[in-house]
């Protein structure tokens, strides 16, 4: 073997070498337990984002029997009350771990005075049918109001809120581990926000194996702005508790779902959806997209990175969205109706061209 056979063997095993250091490190660019996969071209991605819908439904069988998110002239329970009592998180699960034939949507519960999440699962691909299958209660203590939520890996993170609409807000955020989709274990650790309100969270974990979380707050009764605040964790587990590090305000916007989502070099973006009529209901759905500026254990900036206007047809951005990822070069965001319509609940995707496309004007194809 002459010596420069020996340099090039050299030369690959070394290239090998850290390839594998990179495979084992906290970030896995096609996805892992403890994130969701990288995404090529992330800005480009979310702009080829579609404008239609592909709409599908799930049955709501025996999981939800009463008039708990029904919107009904029929219903027994008091108008403002029925009003409040609403679907807004939901995700697909990670394609990466087996799990996208289920989807997690929040429910928040005035009606019981509870927080909810319901699996549902996905029953028929050809007739696109999903069901009901679980319902886990999440708070009983006052935290009625689950908000928008999101899966990173096997984890779940939830925000819930207190509030009599009118002179205080409380706010907390839980995590679940949704390995068993249809058996959700509860984290131990909270990230407390007394007198802040807490409506949609974002989860991700960072290069350096720091979780980093993001919680979207409306603009409040007691005066503050709607902002971004940002916790890290104290370690590379959840269990070991966040600092808070940073609050970015936000003006002219009320998200009712944010989302990170990491590019091909793991730098952090936010993804956040909302319907800007008045309470969310008349005016455009819309998803917006940020750059987090992360350096040095804190965010410095978010900076706006573009914005689509979406039509939807049953749903609302108003009621909630969430944003998956089903592979490298895909994005996908699938928003739910506030209430249940006869009996039925209704999602809608919208898919984006991930190579050379060409338009085909009727159904889309389902994900």
């Amino acid at each position: 073997m002459n010596n420069s056979t020996k340099s090039l063997l050299a030369i690959i095993l070394i290239s090998s070498i850290l390839v594998k250091a990179v495979d084992e490190t906290y970030i896995t660019a096609t996805g892992s337990a403890y994130n969701n996969p990288l995404v090529n071209n992330l800005e480009a991605t979310f702009n080829g984002l579609s404008t239609l819908p592909y709409l599908f439904y799930a049955k709501v069988d025996d999981v939800v029997t009463d008039y708990r998110y029904v919107l009904s002239a029929e219903s027994p329970i008091d108008p403002q009350t029925m009003m409040a009592t609403h679907f807004q998180g939901l995700n697909r699960l990670p394609k990466h771990l087996g799990l996208d034939g289920y989807l997690i949507v929040s429910g928040s519960n005035l009606i019981d005075m509870r927080s909810e999440i319901y699996t549902l699962k996905e029953k028929d691909l050809e007739t696109s049918t999903w069901k009901f299958k679980q319902e886990t209660t999440l708070d009983t203590q006052g935290y009625w109001h689950a908000g928008g939520i999101q899966v990173a890996g096997k984890y779940l993170a939830i925000p819930l809120e207190a509030s009599d609409f009118a002179t205080f807000w409380h706010s907390k955020v839980v995590f679940y581990d949704i390995s068993n989709p249809l058996d959700p274990i509860k984290i131990d650790v909270e990230i407390q926000r007394p007198g802040v309100s807490g409506g949609s969270v974002a989860l991700t974990r960072l290069v350096d194996g720091h979780f980093l979380v993001a919680v979207w707050s409306d603009a409040g009764p007691e005066g503050y702005q709607s902002k971004f605040d940002f916790y890290r964790s104290i370690d590379t587990t959840l269990e070991g508790g966040f600092t808070h590090i940073a609050a970015i305000n936000k003006s002219d916007v009320a998200y009712q779902a944010i989302q990170f989502i990491l590019d091909e070099n793991a730098v952090p973006y936010i993804i956040g959806t909302e319907n800007d009529g008045m309470l969310g209901l008349a005016g455009t759905n819309h998803a917006d997209l940020y750059q987090v500026v992360y350096s040095n254990n804190t965010v410095t900036d978010v900076v706006t990175k573009g914005s689509k206007p979406q039509l939807c047809s049953i749903s609302n951005f108003g009621a909630g969205a969430g944003v998956s990822i089903p592979d490298c070069d895909t994005i996908e965001i699938i928003s739910c109706s506030h209430f249940i319509l006869t009996k039925d609940t209704s999602t809608e995707k919208f898919t984006e061209p991930t190579k050379l496309c060409f338009d085909k004007f009727g159904p889309a194809v389902f994900f």
